[in-house]
């Protein structure tokens, strides 16, 4: 027993020492416009008369800069507030600046102590057009590609195409489509720069075209074979060029089947 009290105090002391260093409590997965991000220290470092006023931030060191203020709410937790939106698909670092203290005159950890990646830019949605009107066909129809940011159907060209099981390729004719013909997918899917927290919110025309949906359709149509698909590869932009897809992405269109007559009826015209 002798020999397991200094390795359990050795872990204790470890621990403690750990627990000392300050969080970042982050409401998302990853850091997204609406994220709500929290510092909190182990002791006091505010006065109460303090808590509860939005005050300049002296206290985390973010690289890249994303600046913003700070809200105490308890002596040792205060809420960042951002006042841009973070950049997307873009790794974030806090640090402690060097000689910060606790209200008791213990000294705050200094340097990094955590980094947090932004959303990557992504497809969020792609649906298949009118697909279920009984005059849809797979191998024409059109395809709407809802990103989470900005888009250039141009520059995303080189990246998009159709592709059936056996690997053949047609190419995509991409454009814009207007907050009319996206409906729902336009009004209910918001780009980056419009869900940071108190942004208007838009009164988009019907005919104003959508920034951050692509309208895909076969440049021929897809001639008749198995498992035709939608074919998105990383790499692709988005509008600003700062951020890309980051993985190869495959949505399902079906089988292109064959013409076929499908029955032969008798029919008299009455009046004959």
């Amino acid at each position: 027993m002798k020999t397991l009290i200094p390795a359990f105090t050795a872990t204790l002391a470890i621990t403690m020492a750990a627990s000392a260093a300050p969080r970042l409590v982050v409401s998302t997965p990853t850091l997204v416009p609406e994220s709500q991000i929290d510092l909190v220290l182990d002791s006091p470092v505010t006065a109460i008369p303090d808590l509860g006023k939005t005050v300049d931030n002296s206290w985390i060191e973010i690289q890249p800069a994303l600046p913003g203020k700070l809200l105490w709410k308890a002596q040792n937790v205060a809420r960042f507030i951002p006042e841009q939106t973070p950049a997307i698909g873009t790794t974030y670092t806090f640090s402690i600046p060097k000689n910060r203290q606790h209200l008791n005159k213990t000294p705050v950890p200094a340097g990094k102590f955590a980094s947090l990646e932004s959303e990557a830019f992504r497809i969020v949605v792609a649906n298949a057009s009118n697909r279920w009107a009984s005059d849809f066909s797979p191998s024409t129809g059109e395809w709407l590609l809802v990103f989470n940011d900005d888009v250039d159907p141009v520059a995303a060209g080189n990246y998009v195409s159709f592709v059936s099981k056996d690997g053949r390729r047609v190419a995509a004719k991409l454009d814009r489509t207007t907050y009319g013909a996206a409906g729902y997918y336009g009004n209910n899917y918001k780009p980056w720069s419009a869900r940071f927290p108190d942004t208007p919110s838009a009164q988009n025309a019907p005919d104003a075209e959508v920034p951050h949906i692509v309208r895909a359709t076969p440049a021929s149509p897809l001639p008749v074979g198995d498992g035709w698909s939608v074919s998105v590869l990383k790499g692709l932009p988005n509008a600003a060029g700062k951020a890309r897809v980051t993985d190869d992405n495959l949505y399902a269109i079906g089988d292109v089947k064959p013409f076929q007559v499908t029955g032969i009826a008798a029919y008299q015209n009455p009046d004959e």
